[in-house]
């Protein structure tokens, strides 16, 4: 296992609806496009930089010499480079008195089936697909995956897209708890055929956060009052999400380094008061809080590092090298099946939209063979500008 003293790990209470994403005018064809359940891992990773960046350079003016004074903490100014840190997470977490239990996005090789007549105490059946298991099932399935997922190289894994039979209006897609999720990255894991999960090991979206579209009005940042349509439209489309904060619902990240000194460091940052930050647009505002009993599977080295043939599991999106290319050191053949993600987002720093670029959609199976030995914090297999940020993962059995 590894010390406690190498993790920060924090729970995000929001306390408003949180937006995450772009926004559309009405005029320019309807609705936003916009991160459910989770924001990226760059907008995590911004909130915690801005906390900082308050508090150590209180009386700076000139940020990017104070980001060149605590490039350990900060990283490089208007870069996801430099910090001596790596984020884990977002993840979609539950806290319950003070423990806080962590959900993972569902495998793409999984399906998870909803029977109609289902009794409310019997949670959906959960299944790792394989050739010859449920032919009927994948017949059904097969053309909507090859539809939904652009890229997929087939191996010894069958892929399956979702049984969506109770697809609702908010989207739809599961979150699986981390002992269902340690099962699954078992090396018996294509035994989960047909099982009934515990109570609580599957939970529907919906369940835990709502989407609601709602309407903005652009406002001009130095008077503060309404942008005339002449000038680009002041009405716009927004998606706001709703998270289930009476039930205990929120956003669990963490922060892991090698050197403690460093996580010491933050750690002291985050206790001194009680922490409320904005997190995302539109004026989304979270309570941030340290938190120590978590169920967090990359505690544990079983999980983060392998020197033999492995499936590589993403937990949060990624930036590939060369359009999902895992260079040759991580693997000498590549299979899996994942799925395209527009990754986009706003630079704080410069108050410029960053480009957009495609990545990897969590969830995303790739089967590795490492050379030597690899470990998912360093994320060789992320592109290097992006890797201490994007590309949480967790190592399974093959």
């Amino acid at each position: 296992m590894y010390q406690n003293e190498n993790f920060l790990e924090l729970f995000l209470q929001p306390l408003t609806a949180l937006v995450f994403g772009k926004t559309k005018t009405l005029e320019t064809s309807g609705v936003t496009y916009s991160y459910y359940p989770l924001p990226l891992p760059s907008t995590v990773a911004g909130m915690i930089r801005s906390v900082i960046l308050e508090h150590i350079c209180t009386n700076s003016s000139d940020k990017k010499k104070c980001f060149n004074n605590h490039k350990d903490l900060l990283g490089d100014y208007g870069k996801y480079t430099g910090m001596k840190w790596v984020l884990i997470g977002p993840y979609l977490a539950r806290l319950i008195e003070s423990e806080v239990r962590v959900y993972y996005p569902q495998p793409i090789d999984t399906v998870i089936i909803e029977r109609r007549n289902q009794s409310k105490d019997k949670g959906p059946e959960f299944s790792v697909v394989q050739m010859g298991y449920d032919e009927e099932l994948l017949r059904t399935l097969m053309k909507r995956f090859m539809d939904a997922h652009k890229h997929v190289y087939k191996d010894d894994l069958l892929p399956i897209l979702v049984d969506k039979k109770k697809k609702s209006e908010q989207g739809g897609g599961y979150v699986i708890s981390a002992q269902l999720m340690k099962r699954y990255l078992d090396k018996n894991y294509r035994k989960l055929q047909g099982v009934t999960p515990n109570s609580g090991d599957v939970v529907t979206l919906s369940d835990i956060v709502k989407k609601k579209e709602d309407i903005g009005i652009t406002l001009d940042k130095q008077k503060q009052v309404a942008i005339g349509a002449t000038l680009g439209g002041m009405m716009y489309r927004v998606e706001r999400l709703h998270y289930k904060t009476d039930e205990g619902w929120g956003i669990y990240v963490a922060i892991y380094s090698e050197n403690t000194s460093i996580v010491e460091e933050i750690k002291n940052i985050f206790s001194k008061n009680e922490i409320i930050a904005k997190l995302g647009g539109e004026g989304g505002i979270v309570k941030v809080s340290i938190v120590d009993d978590s169920n967090l599977i990359e505690k544990d080295p079983k999980y983060t590092q392998t020197n033999k043939r492995s499936r590589l599991i993403l937990t949060t999106p990624a930036i590939m090298n060369d359009q999902y290319v895992i260079p040759s050191q991580i693997a000498q053949k590549l299979y899996g099946v994942f799925t395209e993600e527009l990754i986009t987002g706003w630079s704080l720093i410069k108050d410029t939209p960053r480009k957009t670029l495609i990545g990897v959609k969590s969830g995303s199976i790739f089967i590795i063979n490492p050379k030597s030995t690899i470990s998912i914090f360093s994320r060789d297999y992320v592109f290097p500008e992006y890797r201490k940020l994007f590309g949480s993962a967790l190592i399974g059995e093959v």
